[in-house]
């Protein structure tokens, strides 16, 4: 098996047009789409879906059978900081200026703006208010109300990035049942799922090993994987939970983080699919992170400028990808320079 299977960075590409795709066609009344949403297909443009696969390969890459030391696990959370600030940074600067220009020219939304996205952008950007964005995590208020709402993400993946590590370690040092123990109160208190979910990544990779071993006796299993993992991720479609209550919301993504780890069985068991590594989604899937950031400010701020839908979502999307690969790029640059820094550098040490 490759140290890194290709299958899954073309899976990040789906992932991310299923984010994009969500979000653009969610910003206006679409009838026709709407009464098909019970349709298995609306997986495609589920984007919520696609977070929790992004969390869960999050928690499968923290985890390492060596014992990592203080130096080390530092050096981890500079290099992640470094790689997805300065993306960040940008796009809120981008982002308070749209929104200011928005609300001081007083443009205005016609009545095809879906309800849901109507609810952003309804209050000017102030020093104080972009100061408070900028710090990523600690921030009171409901992601509706950031300058760039895609950003909630960033605040659990920085928190589980100081997290998961550390219970990693813990487990390497101890019982890994212990991490079990976690994930499943976790579950049970229902206030807060992220942890169980980064942890059950984590834990799939631990044991991915011996679950080989039993798919490569009984190959026709991952068929049975495929289309399990498929259904369990699609779970909001056929169950009919109202995600409007939290607890429901917190077990929903739980099933769905368990579609994803028998999803990931499958691919990271075959070799690269045709249908995953092809140069687009590939792509897509280098750049996932800058376009999944960037993309939201391009569907709000041009929304009142382009009436036709379709025409609307191609120049987002165009404008979305030319501006993900500047910023892929220059976040490549400045994590190089940061890593090449001699304190950083004696980090990565072992010793």
């Amino acid at each position: 098996m490759k140290k890194f299977n290709l299958n899954i960075q073309g899976a990040r590409g789906i992932c991310t047009l299923m984010v994009f795709f969500g979000h653009a066609t969610g910003a206006y009344n679409i009838p026709w789409l709407q009464n098909h949403m019970n349709n298995p297909l609306r997986l495609l443009l589920d984007g919520h879906a696609a977070v929790i696969f992004f969390f869960v390969l999050s928690g499968y890459f923290y985890y390492t059978d060596k014992c990592i030391t203080l130096k080390q696990y530092i050096y981890i959370i500079i290099k992640r900081v470094t790689r997805l600030i300065p993306s960040y940074w940008v796009s809120i600067i981008i982002g308070a200026l749209l929104c200011n220009y928005y609300l001081k020219y007083g443009i205005s939304q016609d009545n095809n703006v879906s309800h849901w996205f109507a609810s952003f952008w309804n209050e000017p950007v102030t020093w104080s208010r972009f100061l408070n964005e900028s710090k990523v995590v600690f921030r009171h208020a409901p992601s509706n109300e950031f300058i760039n709402p895609n950003s909630w993400y960033l605040n659990v993946d920085f928190k589980m990035m100081v997290i998961i590590p550390v219970i990693i370690f813990l487990s390497n040092k101890t019982y890994w049942w212990l991490s079990g123990v976690i994930v499943f109160l976790s579950v049970m208190t229902t206030t807060q799922c992220w942890v169980a979910i980064f942890l059950m990544g984590a834990i799939f990779h631990r044991y991915q090993e011996r679950l080989f071993v039993i798919i490569g006796k009984h190959r026709w299993f991952l068929g049975v994987l495929s289309v399990v993992g498929v259904i369990l991720w699609d779970v909001q479609t056929w169950s009919g939970i109202n995600t409007n209550i939290a607890s429901n919301m917190y077990r929903m993504e739980i099933i769905q983080a368990v579609g994803v780890i028998l999803l990931l069985t499958v691919l990271l068991f075959l070799s690269d699919l045709p249908i995953l590594t092809s140069r687009v989604l590939l792509f897509m899937g280098r750049i996932s992170y800058e376009f999944y950031i960037i993309h939201f400010l391009f569907l709000a701020g041009l929304m009142p400028f382009i009436s036709n839908t379709c025409m609307y979502i191609a120049v987002c999307f165009i404008g979305s990808l030319l501006s993900a690969v500047l910023l892929h790029n220059g976040s490549e640059w400045v994590t190089f320079k940061v890593l090449n820094m001699n304190i950083v550098g004696w980090l990565k040490s072992p010793k």
